[in-house]
């Protein structure tokens, strides 16, 4: 593609040329040259020709067209390689045209001869000049070097080695600075700055991300701030999701330091460990020392991270049985849990060992050994018979959960690491994660069910059969462990409701989904997909949108695709859309246009007895009575300054001898003028909309528009009526609140205006000298005592039952 003017040119895979109205988004010109005669690969405007642009070939031709006249100005005989690349140079009338075997001819188009040529070793892929002084070109190719060339000396400057891990997509030189920008394949986007001597570029900053599909990725602390991600290159990397330029990466894994690679000439890409396919990370003791480990693909060795200094750890796990075991050379590490406390790693391994290291040393702690699983030649040293695919460990490092390939749950005491029960679950687990906040273990079957199992009572307490008709990939619980989230090979994202024990959301993506995580604040969730190499974020719009209706769905719904936001090119309303569909919760039905209102839920009041909230969101009237305390805590520590320099400006007064500057009022007038400001704040009050309307309500109708008009307002302004209110009108808010009290509707707003009301007019209400206030209160207090007693009798009723129905064993 290329940018011209108001239109934009575009060719496809058949060597079609179009030019589009950008504008108007409509076609200008079709073009077509037919790929066996002229496949276009490169296309270019040379300075100062009008309406013109010069195509290259992949047969090695070059075309000079108007595109607007669809006249051919000039065709030239080629180079015999295919064109990789044509730019423009600072001289008028000559191009650099990179080919595909390594050389860059400078070319003038005018006359068609070829100036001189450079060649390197490798294929162009951009070619980039410098304008900031030194007549220097910048080309690159595809083995993700950089090199340098002196246009007046007509040699190689220098290259510059390994700019990027893969192919340099394009290298572009900024119009007047020493600076160049450069793109790879690697994912990587750096910017160099030119001020050596030689006249090489340093890099100056890096933008980057992972340079093959994501793995595994998990939110990690408790603000919901940063992600930690692995891929499939190695590379282990911390997000923010508050802010796109915090990232870090953390390195890769290695069965030797550089260094000790470095003293036995080894090659790095020897040495280094496999991809990270499973991970996970705890806060306890994150300052201390390592907090994040890591399973590596087919590989029994498991490395620590640590995120405090965001780089890879100091220990590698592994028992010295898989090195002394013939038996045991192909077992690797297969799942891993660090411990609520931030001390003890548990791994499990495909050949049923569970072992427990220590994270601070690195020593095993122990393993844990079911005497009922004996192999030949073995002393009881497994905990399954097959492949542990996860294992868990509760808040207080009480209890172990683990679960094999096979169709066991074992629940094990941290302490002396015995068995304490098993659990046939029926099918083989493919999948768990356990929520520690809750002790709910939720757990993926082979043949589609999802389960989910309460650690304390060891029993399972939901289970959705059918939930999923191919292999579950991933599955995660939300912060208060309410829904729980899985995803299979087949594109499906499911929402589950655990305490209805419904299915409230389906998603449908490009990709498989292979990891998820949820934030602990529950507003977002991240995921990796197959085959894509970015951490995609979504925002949960439970946390955003008032009322959001999350109806059960049936097994088999089927919504539409949501698309993924591509790493490159598309429009900036493409990205808009984008973003519109990564919501959960979203429905994708055809009623998204439907009223907001009838998808609102009812919030009026079923029966005259049953206490009913508002559904307003609780800062909208939560801190209403400390509004004071907020404003002295916002209150700046240092009054302003004023200002040294006079203004150029001086305030000035009419005269009867014309104009004179406005000299400050006196201080002995203070004491009159606030004489008069509040006279006239007597005068003036009630100045606010809802003051008029409450010195008016002498009927329901009235004092409950009033009620409306005051619901609809912010936490300020509802402080500032409040507070603005003459005590004419307060006996007619006590009224107000009596009603709506009574009436048992927008109980939680009563509550929050009269605790607000009765902190700000106490004063005023003790010396008000009225026949009707006394009565007023008392009713006032019955009718509060009344609508609270009822509400605190079915709110201890529901903790009894519930706590019962925690302890008892049914």
């Amino acid at each position: 593609m290329l940018p011209f003017g108001g239109h934009l040119l575009a060719v496809d895979t058949d060597s079609k040329l179009t030019v589009w109205e950008v504008e108007t988004q409509e076609v200008y010109l079709p073009i077509e040259f037919g790929a066996n005669i002229f496949d276009v690969s490169a296309l270019c405007h040379p300075a100062t020709y009008k309406n013109k642009v010069l195509l290259g070939s992949e047969q090695g031709a070059l075309k000079l067209f108007n595109v607007k006249t669809n006249h051919l100005i000039f065709d030239f005989d080629g180079f015999g390689s295919s064109v990789r690349v044509i730019d423009q140079s600072p001289a008028v009338d000559v191009v650099a045209v990179g080919l595909a075997d390594g050389r860059i001819a400078l070319h003038n188009i005018r006359l068609d001869e070829t100036l001189f040529t450079f060649k390197q070793d490798w294929s162009v892929t951009s070619i980039s000049f410098r304008t900031d002084g030194p007549e220097t070109m910048i080309s690159s190719g595809t083995e993700g070097h950089l090199a340098v060339w002196d246009l007046n000396k007509k040699r190689l400057l220098g290259q510059m080695t390994d700019a990027h891990r893969s192919q340099v997509t394009i290298a572009s030189c900024v119009v007047g600075e020493p600076l160049m920008v450069s793109a790879g394949t690697d994912n990587a986007l750096r910017t160099w700055i030119f001020d050596q001597p030689d006249g090489l570029g340093r890099e100056l900053s890096l933008r980057d991300g992972h340079s093959a599909p994501a793995s595994t990725v998990r939110f990690h602390g408790a603000d919901g701030e940063w992600l930690v991600s692995a891929s499939l290159d190695g590379t282990v990397r911390a997000f923010s999701a508050w802010k796109d330029t915090k990232q870090q990466n953390l390195g890769t894994a290695g069965t030797m330091s550089r260094a000790q690679a470095k003293r036995t000439h080894r090659d790095l890409d020897q040495i280094r460990l496999p991809a990270v396919v499973a991970m996970d990370a705890g806060t306890a003791r994150e300052g201390a020392w390592d907090n994040v480990v890591c399973v590596h693909d087919r590989s029994p060795i498991v490395t620590t991270w640590t995120t405090k200094k965001q780089r890879l750890g100091t220990h590698q796990l592994l028992h010295h049985r898989f090195d002394s075991d013939p038996r045991l050379r192909q077992a690797v590490a297969v799942s891993v849990c660090v411990s609520a406390c931030g001390n003890f790693a548990l791994i499990g391994y495909s050949s049923g060992h569970v072992d427990c290291f220590n994270i601070q040393s690195g020593k095993h702690r122990g393993a844990f050994k079911d005497p009922a699983v004996v192999t030949e030649g073995d002393k009881a040293t497994r905990a399954h018979s097959a492949s542990v695919v996860g294992v868990g460990s509760d808040a207080l490092n009480q209890t172990v959960v683990t679960g094999c390939a096979g169709d066991r749950l074992k629940f094990w005491t941290f302490k002396t690491k015995k068995i304490i029960r098993t659990l046939d679950v029926g099918s083989p687990i493919v999948r768990m994660t356990l929520n520690r906040d809750n002790g709910l273990l939720g757990v993926a079957l082979a043949n589609g069910a999802v389960g989910v199992v309460d650690v304390q009572c060891r029993r399972v307490v939901r289970r959705f059969n059918k939930a999923h008709r191919a292999p579950v990939l991933a599955l995660a619980f939300n912060a208060d462990g309410h829904w729980l989230v899985t995803t299979d090979a087949i594109r499906y994202m499911k929402v589950w409701n655990l305490s209805t024990a419904t299915l409230v959301d389906v998603l449908r993506f490009e990709s498989p989904c292979c990891a998820v995580s949820l934030s602990p604040t529950g507003e977002y969730m991240a995921t990796c997909h197959q085959d894509r190499r970015g951490v995609f974020l979504w925002a949960n719009k439970a946390v955003y949108q008032q009322h959001l209706p999350l109806k059960p769905l049936p097994l088999d719904f089927e919504p539409a695709v949501a698309t993924l936001p591509q790493s490159a090119g598309g429009s900036e309303q493409a990205a808009v859309d984008n973003v519109q569909v990564m919501e959960i919760g979203e429905d994708d039905d055809d009623d998204d246009d439907l009223d907001a209102d009838e998808t609102k839920p009812n919030r009026q009041q079923i029966a005259v007895e049953m206490v009913t909230l508002s559904g307003l969101p609780a800062p909208r009237w939560a801190q209403l009575p400390d509004m004071d305390l907020i404003r002295l805590r916002n209150k700046p520590k240092e009054p302003p300054k004023k200002p040294k320099a006079a203004p150029f400006f001086l305030p000035t007064v009419a005269t009867l001898e014309g104009f004179a500057f406005d000299a400050p009022m006196e201080a002995d007038d203070g004491g009159e003028r606030s004489r008069i400001l509040t006279a006239k704040r007597s005068f003036l009050e009630p100045s606010t909309k809802f003051g008029v309307s409450i010195l008016d309500a002498d009927t329901v109708e009235k004092r409950r528009s009033a009620f409306e008009a005051l619901k609809g307002m912010g936490p300020s302004a509802i402080d500032l009526e409040l507070r603005t209110l003459p005590n004419e009108a307060l006996l007619n808010f006590l009224q107000m609140l009596v009603d709506v009290v009574r009436l048992r509707t927008d109980f939680e707003l009563a509550q929050a205006y009269l605790a607000s009301f009765l902190k700000i007019h106490r004063d005023a209400l003790w010396s008000l000298d009225d026949a009707q206030l006394l009565p007023l209160l008392r009713e006032l207090n019955e009718t509060q005592k009344s609508a609270w007693d009822a509400l605190d009798d079915l709110m201890i009723e529901n903790l009894g039952v519930i706590q019962w129905l925690k302890s008892a064993v049914l």
